[in-house]
Protein backbone atom coordinates (compact mmCIF):
# COMPACT_ATOMS: atom_id res chain seq x y z
CA UNK A 1 0.00 0.00 0.00
CA UNK A 2 1.13 3.55 -0.60
CA UNK A 3 2.02 5.69 2.42
CA UNK A 4 2.44 9.44 2.07
CA UNK A 5 4.36 10.81 5.06
CA UNK A 6 4.37 14.60 5.37
CA UNK A 7 6.15 16.77 7.94
CA UNK A 8 6.94 20.50 7.99
CA UNK A 9 10.41 19.68 6.61
CA UNK A 10 9.70 16.99 4.00
CA UNK A 11 7.21 14.78 2.24
CA UNK A 12 7.83 11.29 0.95
CA UNK A 13 5.98 8.33 -0.48
CA UNK A 14 6.73 4.83 0.76
CA UNK A 15 5.45 1.42 -0.31
CA UNK A 16 4.66 -0.46 2.90
CA UNK A 17 3.25 -3.79 4.03
CA UNK A 18 1.98 -2.39 7.34
CA UNK A 19 1.79 0.77 9.45
CA UNK A 20 1.66 0.69 13.25
CA UNK A 21 0.23 3.72 15.11
CA UNK A 22 -0.20 4.83 18.71
CA UNK A 23 -3.66 6.41 19.05
CA UNK A 24 -3.42 7.16 22.76
CA UNK A 25 -6.17 4.60 23.36
CA UNK A 26 -4.21 1.69 21.98
CA UNK A 27 -2.05 0.50 19.13
CA UNK A 28 -3.49 0.21 15.64
CA UNK A 29 -1.83 -1.82 12.89
CA UNK A 30 -2.95 -1.02 9.36
CA UNK A 31 -2.65 -3.64 6.62
CA UNK A 32 -3.66 -3.41 2.93
CA UNK A 33 -7.42 -3.02 2.30
CA UNK A 34 -8.07 -1.46 5.72
CA UNK A 35 -11.37 0.35 6.19
CA UNK A 36 -11.28 4.09 5.40
CA UNK A 37 -10.71 6.17 8.53
CA UNK A 38 -9.30 9.38 10.00
CA UNK A 39 -7.27 8.88 13.17
CA UNK A 40 -5.68 11.33 15.59
CA UNK A 41 -2.26 10.19 16.80
CA UNK A 42 -1.23 10.36 20.45
CA UNK A 43 1.12 13.17 21.48
CA UNK A 44 4.80 12.20 21.60
CA UNK A 45 4.17 8.81 20.03
CA UNK A 46 5.85 6.58 17.48
CA UNK A 47 4.76 5.56 14.00
CA UNK A 48 6.24 2.44 12.44
CA UNK A 49 6.17 2.08 8.66
CA UNK A 50 7.17 -1.54 8.16
CA UNK A 51 10.27 -1.69 10.43
CA UNK A 52 11.24 2.00 10.28
CA UNK A 53 10.39 4.06 13.38
CA UNK A 54 9.40 7.75 13.37
CA UNK A 55 9.04 9.78 16.58
CA UNK A 56 6.29 12.39 16.27
CA UNK A 57 5.02 15.21 18.48
CA UNK A 58 1.46 15.14 17.11
CA UNK A 59 -0.30 14.14 13.94
CA UNK A 60 -3.24 12.78 12.04
CA UNK A 61 -3.67 9.80 9.72
CA UNK A 62 -6.13 9.45 6.85
CA UNK A 63 -6.77 6.01 5.37
CA UNK A 64 -8.63 6.02 2.07
CA UNK A 65 -8.78 3.60 -0.87
CA UNK A 66 -5.75 1.59 0.26
CA UNK A 67 -3.60 4.72 0.67
CA UNK A 68 -2.42 6.21 3.95
CA UNK A 69 -1.66 9.89 4.47
CA UNK A 70 0.28 10.73 7.65
CA UNK A 71 0.63 14.40 8.53
CA UNK A 72 2.92 14.82 11.51
CA UNK A 73 5.02 17.29 13.44
CA UNK A 74 8.30 15.52 14.14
Amino acid sequence: MKVKFSTPKESKEIQAKSVKLDTGKGTLIIYPNHTDAVIKLAKNSKVYIDDKEYQINMGIVKIEKNEILIIADV
